[in-house]
This record gives structure tokens, sequence and C-alpha cells, in this order.
């Protein structure tokens, strides 16, 4: 029940405060202190209990008011649900969702709460930086953290969401994100990236010798599996201060993951990593090459497959050749002719050739 002045100004009736309020009066002092008495104790029992009036619009009206409001302070807070979900969570986003009041002896006029969009969960396994492709073609740039959070998405819709640069991937590449499906957004760390290079001494090309533009590098997982391999591709040819072409490859890779890397133009050439961090990998240590030599002979008289073996003179410098050892084997074709290859041009090789004849 609202309290009239002359209820307080006459309140209590025992004392000397009392005042007839049907002649002409003016309040005194004393009255004035006794107004201020009655409205701190007033403020401090609303304190004691907090009162939540809640006023549900509707898509015909966007209009609210809060009748009889008594002086005080309020907070006036937005949110879009229904009266059935009014523990729900909030489905929109708001340039402003609170409003603090000071309400005096005049009505509050004006009070507006701005929809800016509509709240996205993302909750993700690993820190990742991204870009979400809206309606008109424009971007919006986000840094996703590891764990839960809330993006706003400003316009309705489908839209997609891009990873840059990432050390994880998500499954694929991007993912949808429709502002009309309120389920989260679950993104987990699936593969990481493993790159690494190849560097070529192209000082010691010949001038009818050309680099390749790829190179195959083979796979093989810790259970001894020759996986699908990945290309190296050619990213500098060499110049007068780097004599070394380089190649890049990649590959994606599945956490405790140990895997051989080792160039198709190498029989020698291999390097173990294993998958052990989480995140972005370090690179895989880079392989060192040279233009290898081969060896183009024949056989007389012209006989086709003879089984040329070619065995190493002496230890190689480079790679664990020894003495004795079967270098590669090469078979002749109809016309006599075998080319045996990639050799290392450190060391010898004698050359044994054989026929099987049956009789």
């Amino acid at each position: 029940m609202l309290l009239k002045k002359s209820d307080l100004i006459t309140c209590p009736s025992e004392n000397h405060f009392r005042i007839d309020v049907d002649k002409n009066w003016k309040e005194s002092s004393k009255v004035t202190e006794l107004l201020n008495c009655l409205e701190n104790i007033r403020r401090l029992g609303k304190k004691s209990k907090e009162e939540i009036k809640t006023i549900y619009l509707t898509d015909e009206s966007s209009e609210f008011l809060f009748p009889n409001v008594l002086r005080d302070k309020y907070r006036l807070e937005v949110k879009h649900t229904s009266p059935e979900e009014v523990s729900g969570e909030e489905k929109w986003c708001w340039e402003k969702r609170f409003l603090d009041l000071d309400v005096a002896t005049e009505d509050v006029k004006g009070i507006s709460f701005v929809q800016k969009g509509y709240w996205v969960n993302i909750i993700s396994t690993h820190d990742v930086d991204a870009y979400m492709t809206q309606s008109d073609g424009s971007h919006v740039n986000l840094k996703i953290k590891k764990g839960s959070q809330q993006i706003c998405v400003e316009s309705p819709g489908m839209h997609e969401l891009h990873f840059v640069n990432s050390c994880i991937l998500f499954g694929s590449s991007s993912t949808q994100i429709d502002t009309s499906n309120p389920s989260p957004i679950y993104l987990r760390g699936e593969k990481y990236p493993l790159k690494g290079q190849i560097h070529v001494n192209s000082s010691l090309l010949s001038g009818v010798d050309e680099l390749p533009e790829n190179m195959l590098v083979n796979i093989v997982n810790n259970e001894g599996m020759l996986l699908e391999g990945t290309t190296a591709r050619l990213v500098t040819t060499g110049d007068d201060q780097a004599s070394a072409a380089a190649y890049e490859y990649s590959v994606w890779t599945n956490p405790g993951e140990k895997l051989t890397f080792t160039p198709q133009d190498s029989r020698r050439l291999r390097l173990e990593v294993l998958v052990s961090q989480d995140g972005c990998q370090a690179l895989v240590p880079h392989f060192s090459g040279r233009p290898g030599m081969y060896i183009e002979r024949s056989v007389s008289p012209p006989l086709s497959g003879v089984y040329v073996r070619i065995i190493v003179v002496g230890d190689s410098r480079y790679v664990p050749l020894k003495k004795g050892d079967l270098a590669i084997e090469s078979v002749t074709g109809t016309d006599g002719f075998y080319v045996g290859g990639p050799l290392y041009d450190d060391i010898s090789y004698r050359i044994e050739a054989s026929k099987v004849w049956n009789i």
C-alpha cells in the first residue's frame, strides 16, 4: 500500500508533530526530517527483500510500462525468452542488457533496449584464430579460446566459420553456424600438421639438368605400414647467395603417432618423428641432398633380362654405405641398355651382370 503525505505527517498521532491537514499548512523542518526518516526505513525494508517485476512483450508490441514506481534506484534487465523459459539461457545479444535508473518525482521515459544479434556458444579443445563469413559476404575476425565462450552473430541465418593458419585440424577447415539452432558448436582437435623441407645442392647441377617441380616423400607409421605419402613442392631453386634449392612438404598426423619420412629419391635418408606435444609441432629436421649420379650403359651382345648389380667400392662420407654394400639393382631392356641410380658421387662402384638361362 502506498503512503500518502497526509498519513506521514499525522503519524504518530500522539506526538506534537500532528497537523490539521484540512487547513492551509506548510511543512516545518521537523516534519521534513520525519519524512526523510520514514523514507530511509522504507528503503531498508525494501533492500532486505528485493522485489522483481517482469513484463512479457509480444511480437505485436515492443512497449513496456512499470506503473506506480516508488522513488529509489532500480536496474532494468532485458531478456529474450518465453514465460515457460524464464530460467533458460539468453538467445539474443544486446547493445546494453542492463540499465540502472534513479527514479525521483517525475516519470522516466525514452528507455530502449536494442538487439545486437544472436548468441552462439562455441566449445573448443584448443585456441584458434578464425573468421566468420556473413550472409552479405563480409568477414568478422574471431579469436576462439580453449573452453566455452559465446560470440554475438549480428545477422540471422547460416554463416561459415573458417580457421586461419591453424595448428589443429577440427575435422575440416570450416564449420557451419546457424543462428536458429541454439545447440553449442563443438570444436575438437583431431590432427596436427607436420612440416619439413628437403634441401638440394643445386650448384652441382649440370647445365642440362633441371630440378623437378615436385618430389614424393614416403611416410611409414609406427606399425610399419606405408601411408599415402605426401608431395614436397619446390619453393626456391637457389641463387648466388644460397646454392641449396628447397622443397617443402606437410602432412596431418594423429597425436601420439610415430612416423618415418623417406624422400623417394633416397634409399638411405630417413627421419623418425614422434607427434608428442599438443598443438603446433616443431618442424621436421630437414633433409640435405645433392643431385644423384646415374650409370647408363649396355651389355654386348644386346640382351634383355640381364640382372645388373651396382656394388659400393669404399665408404661414403654422407650415408652409411660401406665397401661391398649393394647400392642398387637394375635389369637390361630389349636393346641391352640399363640405368642405375640415383647414386652418391663421393664413392666408386663396380658393376656385376648375370643372366639366368632356361634350358
